[in-house]
């Protein structure tokens, strides 16, 4: 008989509204630059990593705050619209909101006002309809934009149900050694995990030398994210590099990182191991890359699998 966890994921984050604009290049200090393209998408690292776990076959939950606001309503029927189960807790404060400019290299920067997802507590997430939704899930999925009491409280709840957690620690700023040593999995790029293992920003590390350290920082099981040279992973039996997948021209980098987590959820709940899982995910990202926008660019199931059967 089936567990009732199986292939359930709980996602804890963010959710708000997102504009993005087009330009041939990023700004510079003081520089206005002509925007070539603009649209709208319900977004943030929990709501796109959340819709990449559904997406990608497995059942998604997704819990945060909203404010009582329009953007509250439109980011829930996104959640719904791409299969995730939303627990959204209403707050006196708007709903998130982010700004993502893309150059023609597909390259990005985002500016967000957390608004209600930083008024989340962890009595919200240890009570109510957000445990119900939670403590049944196989893999809980967080990142650093939600606060530091909400990260305590899922990994209490972990504990207390025997979850996996997987932590997105961006940003990486100002997270406590003990929260590393509580997740299955540490999932940040490459400057969040030189920041996590007290190296420089820019500065020259080899393979070994940023896993040791990570490991030295509490860190029981990493996956680097390297961009368009794939992926470094870590865990008790040393480290190796798995490449990016090339998929097709760069459009747009925004939601990658995104991607890349939930697909490694969602590979992890349907009975992947840990190289599996992060094969799978290597692959979905460098599928949305290839797409404009963040939960919209999340490939299905399908095409992950077409890509992995043609690389073998």
């Amino acid at each position: 008989m089936k567990d009732q966890k199986e292939n359930k994921i709980g996602i804890v984050g963010l959710t708000g509204q997102t504009v993005f604009f087009r330009t041939q290049h990023l700004p510079r200090p003081g520089e206005t630059v002509a925007c070539e393209e603009m649209f709208f998408e319900a977004g943030g690292k929990g709501h796109n990593q959340a819709a990449a776990c559904a997406k990608l076959g497995a059942k998604a939950v997704f819990v945060g705050a909203v404010g009582r606001d329009e953007n509250a309503r439109i980011c829930e029927a996104a959640l719904r619209q791409d299969g995730v189960q939303p627990c959204l807790i209403e707050k006196d404060a708007p709903t998130a909101f982010a700004a993502v400019s893309t150059d023609a290299d597909g390259e990005n920067f985002v500016q967000v006002c957390a608004g209600a997802a930083s008024q989340l507590t962890a009595g919200d997430i240890l009570h109510g309809d957000a445990r119900s939704a939670l403590q049944d899930c196989e893999v809980l999925l967080i990142q650093n934009e939600i606060p530091a009491e909400c990260i305590e409280a899922v990994l209490q709840l972990a504990e207390e149900t025997g979850a996996r957690v997987v932590f997105n620690p961006a940003p990486a700023g100002g997270i406590p050694r003990e929260i590393y040593a509580g997740c299955w999995v540490v999932t940040p790029n490459e400057e969040e995990a030189k920041c996590i293992a007290g190296f420089a920003p820019g500065q020259a590390v080899s393979d070994e030398a940023l896993c040791a350290a990570l490991c030295k920082a509490g860190v029981r099981r990493a996956v680097v994210t390297l961009g368009g040279s794939g992926v470094l992973l870590a865990d008790e039996n040393g480290c190796c590099r798995l490449p990016a997948c090339r998929a097709g021209r760069v459009v747009d980098t925004t939601g990658a990182g995104d991607t890349f987590n939930g697909a490694l959820c969602a590979a992890l709940v349907q009975g992947c191991d840990f190289r599996q899982a992060a094969q799978f995910a290597v692959t979905a990202a460098g599928i949305s890359v290839t797409r404009p926008g963040a939960a919209s660019s999340v490939p299905t199931l399908d095409e992950v699998r077409r890509h992995l059967k043609n690389r073998q």
